[in-house]
This record gives C-alpha cells, sequence and structure tokens, in this order.
C-alpha cells in the first residue's frame, strides 16, 4: 500500500511545487510514484509534462482532478480512476493526475469532496508506492480531502518573516481536521526549510524562528535544509528535475539527494 503524502503550506512560493516534483524523480528510481495536482493553478501539471504536453492534453478533454472531484453532477459522467491518470514523459514508474484552472469552481462549492477522493484513490492504492498531493496555499474542502486520503503532510517552509507567520494556521488546521475525522488522523511528517540561501541576518533570524515554533509546538524539523538554487526555476522551465537540470552544480544536487533520504527515513520508504 502506498505511503500518501500532501505538500501543504498556507503561504504561496515556498516551494511546494518543486519540491513534490522533484520528490517524485527521485523516487521512482526504485518505486512507482503517483503525483496528483490539486492546485487549480495547475504548475505541477505543467512542470513535469511541460507547456505543449500540458496543452495538448487539455485540448483534447483528457480528464483532470476538476473532472474526478465534480463526477456525479451533470456532465460529469463517472470514470475509472485509471482514465485520470497519464504517465510523464513515457516513464511508467511515475505518474499524474493533472489539474486544471476550472478547480477553484470545485474549491468554492464542492461539498463532499473528501469522500469522492477517497473512493477514487482506493482502488489505485495498492499500484503505487508512494503518492504525492500538491495542495493550493489555501485550506478549502480540497486541501481537507488530501488530508483525508493521506498518511502525513509535509511542510516546506522559505527562511523569510512572511513564510513563518502563518505556520501556526497551518499547524491548527491539521489539528481541527484530526479532531473532525479521527478516523482519518493525518501526520505532520516534519517541516523542512527551503531556500537557504545564507542571507544575513534576516535569513538567519526566520531560521531561528522556524526553529523556534517547531520546537515549541513538537514539530520534526528535517535536519537537511534545501539550499537556494536558480538551478530549480531553471529545471521548471525545462520540465526536468534538479538532478538533470543543465548546468546544476554538484553541491546543489548532493544536497536535495540528502533530504530525500531523511524524508525516505521519516516516511518509513525503503
Amino acid at each position: 500500500m502506498a505511503k500518501i503524502i500532501t505538500v501543504m503550506n498556507f503561504k504561496g512560493g515556498v516551494g511546494k511545487t518543486t519540491i513534490s516534483m522533484n520528490l517524485g524523480y527521485a523516487l521512482k528510481e526504485n518505486k512507482r510514484i503517483l503525483l496528483i495536482d490539486l492546485d487549480p493553478q495547475f504548475n505541477l501539471s505543467q512542470y513535469l509534462l511541460g507547456y505543449k504536453a500540458y496543452h495538448s492534453l487539455l485540448a483534447r478533454d483528457a480528464p483532470t482532478i476538476y473532472e474526478l472531484l465534480e463526477e456525479g453532477n451533470p456532465g460529469f459522467p463517472i470514470k475509472d480512476t485509471n482514465e485520470y491518470i497519464v504517465c510523464v514523459n513515457g516513464d511508467d514508474r511515475m505518474h499524474l493526475i493533472c489539474s486544471k484552472l476550472e478547480l477553484f469552481r470545485t474549491m468554492q462549492t464542492a461539498t463532499n469532496a473528501c469522500t469522492i477522493l477517497k473512493n477514487k484513490i482506493d482502488p489505485i492504492v495498492d499500484n503505487y508506492d508512494v503518492i504525492i498531493l500538491d495542495c493550493p496555499p489555501t485550506m478549502s474542502i480540497i486541501s481537507e480531502a488530501a488530508f483525508f486520503i493521506s498518511d502525513y503532510v509535509l511542510i516546506p517552509i522559505m527562511p523569510e518573516y512572511l513564510c513563518t507567520i502563518g505556520l501556526p494556521l497551518l499547524y491548527q488546521s491539521i489539528n481541527m481536521f484530526n479532531q473532525k475525522y479521527y478516523n482519518n488522523q493525518v501526520q505532520i511528517l516534519g517541516a523542512v526549510i527551503n531556500g537557504e540561501d545564507g542571507y544575513i541576518p534576516e535569513g538567519y533570524d526566520a531560521i531561528a524562528d522556524i526553529v523556534k515554533w517547531c520546537n515549541t509546538n513538537q514539530i520534526p524539523l528535517f535536519n537537511s535544509r534545501i539550499l537556494y538554487s536558480r538551478s530549480y526555476p531553471k529545471g521548471s522551465r525545462m520540465a526536468m528535475p534538479i538532478t538533470e537540470t543543465p548546468y546544476a552544480r554538484w553541491y546543489t544536487i548532493s544536497n536535495f539527494k540528502n533530504f530525500v533520504l531523511e524524508f525516505k527515513g521519516k516516511a518509513g520508504i525503503k
């Protein structure tokens, strides 16, 4: 049965999509991976498939997570879960359920997204070793549905002041979810500092705030910190992971690999 991990922070621009994508590539070396794009901005979908392939998929009306969560409503027929899944760049070890802009409607109107998502993922959960859900930077019924099926939440945090002040809200939201759905408890896998660049003094002050918050709330904090590198946005433009992005420095690649090893240990992925 797959380990299911939601990547979440209520602050945008902290690297949720970049980490989700690069984790998928890193883990697929000896695992079968499914990534689910739950953000109506569809960055993960475009990041993994590339601009042309993603828009070609939409042009032929391929179903996405939007259609999946709207199943049963007028104009949205019931489909097998596998009809929503696409293979990433011909590699059968890594699959994707895409998102699209219309998902924002579901975020506003869906009332049973938790049940729908669980009923669609349960039949395929044994087909994968790891399932990663990339979520929008806000609490909604979509985020709740992600928590509903997940084992863990991974929290990326940029070492900046504005990225730390929303953490108590996220922590409270997870606790409220666990109180509401006591049979579907989700655990915090840990918080990971993403984009460390050694900037003084703000970077160090923000990291000190993060460490203090994690210690106060007994939140596991990854020992590995993901370093800032311009190769990450370059990779997103080229639909490539950091390990394949041209001119990515060896220490950047090694740094992310160290994070992956710690991630696997925390999540119990062998």
